[in-house]
């Protein structure tokens, strides 16, 4: 349980509550208003009714009756078939909405098929409002992947199976050595438009290799470093890794992505206009609006003093 105030500001006020056995709580607040919210991390899927509510306290007053209700999550059903059209059996299926946090790969498929190929699985509650985006399925022993995009929560998805593509490469570092436990993620792409959800993929292994797969022939993807991993990447050779449509059984090559584990260093001297050396100046390193990961703005400035470059 968590509290704001002033309404608008989003200024939490510290420390926040959590419910006990019984569901109740209780958060000290500050005179004046304040805006009431609830969540875990645990119960993303669910939804709070209401989702906040704004109270109005008085200097030693106790506010009761700040009832919140938890709503189950939305539930997308559906059915998976294999290439010949038979059930599905044992398939994992998972929601790749760009409103999930990315858990990693273990935590995205949190449906399986039963005998008959069918399926239930939560879904986020943002997604139910959004709707558009893709579910995955995956059958990872026999290399069979499919993708339907869910356009209301009303109708059953059906999702056909075929024979899976896969995406690798691998990972080293400025001396070449293999890189693991670098994370990548896939944009996915639906009808030439901006991206329409996410997709994790697992970590380069010991050997520093991405094996991502199997994936749904047929779909576009753009490859991304994940905001984490892009903070030590050293070149820009994954920028040249356009949108990609994959075909059946397709084994598509990644561009080695090299990094520095131990971030990357900028290097250089400051002097003015007759190569003296200018002492305490401040220089400011940001990653340039659209650049390749590897590209930065080198800012200097100091006081009272002229710079350039």
């Amino acid at each position: 349980i968590g509290a704001e105030s002033p309404p608008g500001s989003r200024v939490p006020i510290l420390p926040a509550g959590r419910t006990d056995d019984s569901g109740t709580f209780s958060v000290r607040v500050p005179e004046g208003k304040a805006i009431v919210r609830c969540g875990s991390p645990e119960l993303l899927d669910y939804q709070f009714e209401p989702e906040e509510l704004l109270v109005e306290v008085v200097e030693g007053e106790t506010r009761e009756g700040v009832d919140f209700v938890l709503q189950p999550p939305p539930i997308v059903r559906g059915r998976v078939v294999l290439p010949d059209g038979c059930p599905a059996a044992g398939v994992d299926v998972g929601e790749a909405s760009d409103t999930i946090p990315l858990a990693g790969v273990e935590g995205f498929f949190k449906a399986r098929t039963d005998d008959d190929g069918n399926f239930e699985l939560p879904i986020n509650r943002y997604a139910a409002r959004e709707l558009g985006w893709p579910l995955i399925a995956r059958h990872e022993e026999l290399g069979l992947a499919g993708i339907a995009f869910v356009e209301d929560l009303e109708t059953p998805v059906a999702i056909s199976l075929a024979e899976g593509a896969w995406l690798v490469g691998e990972v080293v570092d400025i001396e070449g050595h293999p890189v693991p436990d670098v994370k990548v993620q896939l944009y996915v792409i639906k009808g030439g438009t901006g991206p329409t959800g996410v997709l994790p993929c697992p970590p380069s292994d010991e050997n520093g290799h991405l094996i991502i797969g199997p994936l749904p022939p047929g779909v576009t993807v753009e490859p991304h470093p994940t905001w984490r991993t892009r903070r030590i990447v050293v070149d820009d050779a994954w920028d040249d890794v356009l949108r990609l449509t994959l075909l059946e059984g397709q084994r598509h090559q990644l561009p080695t992505l090299r990094v520095n584990p131990k971030g990357r260093t900028v290097r250089g001297w400051v002097g003015d206009e007759e190569q003296n050396p200018v002492a305490g100046a401040a220089v400011i390193a940001t990653q340039t609006e659209g650049a390749a990961y590897s590209r930065l703005r080198v800012q200097l400035t100091a006081a009272r003093m002229a710079c350039s470059n």
